[in-house]
């Protein structure tokens, strides 16, 4: 017997591709839905704290629901034990665990997903519930949509271009106003050839944009179909498609971004041009996606594709290490969008790609970071510290300080000041010694905040503003927003609510390209609202609440204000 559970959209069990007939409460259903997605067996009290706290017998009430699951489950040992363990067969199979896999599932598997965990369904007599539904619906529909653009990409890449096309319209149903993914649909259908029904899209996303967000239609949806048609040329000479590297990357390396990311994508269209140079192709996508990823902030469907062609192309030739570092890059991508499971993905594969061990010490450096924003932070440390070690056995100083950072912060996090001061100031010396100008921000705002929780709240803002010059004129809107978020608090601690309220705006002018920094400014704009009695807190206790659910920030559940937020 093999059973199939779809929580997502009307939920329903299937045993031998049979419907079964329902459970008879709504609570049973809340009970398996709590089950497939917690991290291991849960206790008894947990689950009637949960749902049943208003019931006269609770533990009773409870018996009867997962008695009512194993006769839906058709199993006796199904559903047992305290804590409760969701028990289930290898060929059984939960929609659930599909799209939060550290796997990529086949297309044909996703073809019932896109809808909402436990659709129809309301727990409005179990609050507790109803929050933890509220943030799992959030973030599942956020995992859905990632996972069906990340294979949306790699359909494209392979050239299955209408299949693309097919799993972005599904991607837009769960969220008409993105553009990366009308973006992708319209790549898709003019890659497919229908430039026809590319236009007709692109005519109702302006109107789209117009009548729901008064904006005009975003550039990068219309983009594919303007591609220029230059003079016809003989394929390129390899000589020549490594100059416009060369170039790209110097320029880059000198701060020419915009020149630089020029001559990149020249490089990429020489390589196109019906060649067999996989190799080279590889080598020339990965410059490309990694210099729009940690040089022009983009987060946009231009660098994941780059990343995922770049992965693919190394490992059509062997080329282990390229393919590990474009899989740890695309980790390193989807841990600032949020995106945990596919962070995981990614870095499990490149974790199992990686031959040097300086790439498994950066490898390990981003999943510290990952283990970091989802507030499992004894994790973190552990992983960042065998990143440190690996650095430090290899002379890679600068990969040392990255983790080192990481390190300082979640100790910061905990409030373990001492601990923070030490990783912080060794990750500071590092950074000096190595010139690394462009990660000072980071380690500064950090060792800032340090000072700041001690209460040198001078010493914290001097810190604070000299972070935030070098800052501005790197042009970094995670390293502003993190030492405006800073400057704020400084402000706030010597009763200047009105500077505090200036600088949190700052912070929050344009959204950095790292979600857990933009979440982390809007704590301090709570905090300094709170204080300064402004309306503005109840919308940003709002946003955070928004990001806890869809990138799953659970370090900021216990953001002051928070609690009410979900409650309400």
């Amino acid at each position: 017997m093999s059973r199939t559970i779809r929580l997502l959209g009307a939920p329903v069990i299937t045993r031998d591709d049979a419907p079964v007939d329902r459970p008879r409460g709504r609570k049973t259903w809340g009970v398996l839905a709590y089950l497939a997605l917690a991290d291991g067996p849960c206790s008894r009290r947990r689950l009637t704290d949960l749902l049943f706290v208003e019931a006269l017998d609770p533990l009773r009430t409870l018996r009867w629901n997962l008695a009512d699951l194993r006769r839906a489950l058709g199993g006796a040992d199904s559903v047992a034990g305290d804590p409760v363990e969701l028990r289930l067969d290898e060929g059984d199979e939960v929609d659930v665990e599909l799209v939060i896999s550290r796997a990529w599932p086949d297309v044909e598997q996703l073809a019932g997903l896109g809808g909402e965990l436990l659709e129809g369904l309301s727990f409005d007599g179990a609050p507790a519930y109803a929050a933890w539904l509220d943030l799992e619906r959030h973030h599942l529909r956020a995992a859905t949509e990632t996972l069906l653009t990340e294979l949306a990409v790699g359909q494209s890449v392979l050239g299955e271009h209408r299949r693309a096309a097919e799993l972005a319209v599904r991607a837009i149903r769960l969220d008409d106003l993105n553009a990366d993914h009308h973006a992708l649909l319209v790549r898709s259908l003019v890659a497919d050839g229908d430039e026809a029904a590319a236009r007709s899209h692109v005519a109702r996303c302006a109107q789209l944009y117009r009548e729901q967000l008064g904006v005009a239609l975003p550039e990068t949806i219309g983009a594919p179909l303007e591609v220029e048609v230059g003079p016809a040329r003989s394929v390129s000479r390899p000589n020549e498609i490594r100059a416009a590297l060369d170039a790209g990357r110097a320029a880059i390396s000198a701060g020419a971004v915009p020149y630089g990311l020029s001559k990149l994508r020249e490089a990429r269209t020489l390589v196109s041009d019906g060649d067999d140079r996989e190799a080279l192709r590889a080598e020339v996508l990965l410059e490309l996606g990694g210099s729009l990823v940690h040089n022009a902030g983009d987060r946009s469907v231009a660098s994941t594709r780059c990343l995922q062609e770049a992965h693919l192309c190394a490992e059509a030739t062997g080329d282990r290490d390229r393919a590990a570092r474009a899989a740890r890059e695309l980790g390193f991508l989807h841990v600032q969008m949020g995106r945990r499971e596919r962070a995981d993905a990614w870095l499990d594969r490149a974790e199992g790609l990686a031959d040097d061990p300086v790439e498994r010490a950066r490898i390990l450096g981003v999943r510290g970071m990952n283990r970091s924003d989802e507030a499992s932070y004894q994790s973190a440390i552990e992983v960042c510290a065998a990143s440190v070690e690996l650095a430090e056995a290899h002379d890679a100083a600068r990969q040392c300080a990255w983790s080192l950072s990481m390190m300082g912060r979640v100790h910061l996090l905990r409030g373990e000041l001492r601990e923070a001061s030490q990783r912080l100031d060794r990750a500071a010396d590092l950074v000096a010694r190595e010139r690394w100008t462009a990660f000072s921000p980071w380690v500064e705002a950090l060792r800032a905040e340090v000072e700041l929780t001690r209460g040198d709240f001078d010493a914290a803002g001097d810190r604070f503003e000299r972070a935030y010059a070098l800052s501005r004129t790197l042009e970094d809107h995670c390293w502003i927003a993190m030492n405006a978020r800073g400057i704020a608090l400084a402000r706030l601690a010597a009763d200047d609510t009105r500077g505090a309220l200036e600088w949190v705006q700052e912070s929050l002018r344009r959204s950095p390209w790292y979600l857990w920094v933009h979440a982390y400014a809007l704590t301090a704009g709570v905090q300094v609202a709170a204080v300064a009695t402004d309306e503005r807190g109840a919308r940003w206790s709002a946003e955070i609440a928004r990001l806890c659910g869809r990138a799953q920030l659970r370090g900021f559940l216990r953001t002051p204000g928070l609690d009410q937020q979900l409650a309400g």
